[in-house]
């Protein structure tokens, strides 16, 4: 995901997302963090000339948990989307919808 779309993404839940909502992105963030430093560590191994064995056997270790990455960064969104969901329900049930589209509330 673009920076400019995770910072947008991150506004919008520390100014309207609940504290379940905002713990959620913390955890996705956590993994999206993982996939970023993977990827600097395989890049790096990638480009060394000679790579260390040290270099290597972590680059080696990131690409085997890049997949687990990967899957944990999905199976967040999904908690994000459905927890967002779940308190957007319950807001219509109690009638707030229109407390929703206004950036006071």
């Amino acid at each position: 995901m673009p920076p400019g779309e995770r910072w947008r993404i991150q506004a919008l839940v520390t100014n309207y997302g609940s504290a379940d909502v905002q713990r959620l992105l913390r955890v996705w963030a956590e993994v999206a963090r993982k996939i970023e430093n993977a990827d600097e560590v395989i890049g790096l191994a990638d480009r060394a000339r000679g790579p260390t064995s040290e270099l290597e056997r972590g680059a080696r270790q990131e690409r085997m948990a890049l997949e687990d990455y990967r899957k944990a960064l999905y199976e967040a969104a999904d908690d994000i989307r459905a927890q967002m969901n779940a308190e957007l329900a319950g807001r219509a049930a109690q009638g707030d919808t229109d407390k929703l589209m206004t950036p006071d509330h």
